[in-house]
C-alpha cells in the first residue's frame, strides 16, 4: 500500500500495489480502515473506494481509496492498516510509517 497526503485539499489517498509496488492490485472492499497515530493517540480513519473511468475500476473493484478530512496535516502518516483483502489474501493490523 502506498499512502499520500495532499495538504492543500486535505485528501489522504491509499493505493493497493503488488509486492514490487509497480502494478495496481484491486480489492472488492467497501472501505479501508486505518488507525493513525497522532500525539500518542489513535485516530480512526475510513477511506472510501474511488472509481476510475480511465482504468475501468469501480467502487467494488478498485485499487484506490480516499478520505478528505481537515486536520490530518498535524499528524505524521504512521499507524496501522486494520484489514485489507487482495488476491485472496487477508492482511490485518499492518503497521506503516513515513519514509526516512
Amino acid at each position: 500500500m502506498e499512502l499520500a497526503f495532499d495538504p492543500e485539499t486535505g485528501a489522504l489517498t491509499a493505493w493497493l500495489l503488488d509486492g514490487e509496488a509497480e502494478q495496481a492490485v484491486r480489492s472488492a472492499q467497501g472501505e479501508l480502515r486505518l488507525a493513525l497515530s497522532c500525539g500518542g493517540e489513535e485516530r480512526a480513519l475510513v477511506l472510501h473506494p474511488v472509481a476510475s473511468a480511465l482504468t475501468g475500476e469501480t467502487a467494488g473493484d478498485t485499487s484506490e481509496f480516499r478520505l478528505e478530512q481537515a486536520g490530518l496535516d498535524d499528524c505524521p502518516l504512521s499507524g496501522r492498516l486494520e484489514r485489507v483483502e487482495v488476491l485472496g489474501s487477508v492482511f490485518q493490523d499492518v503497521p506503516f510509517e513515513p519514509p526516512r
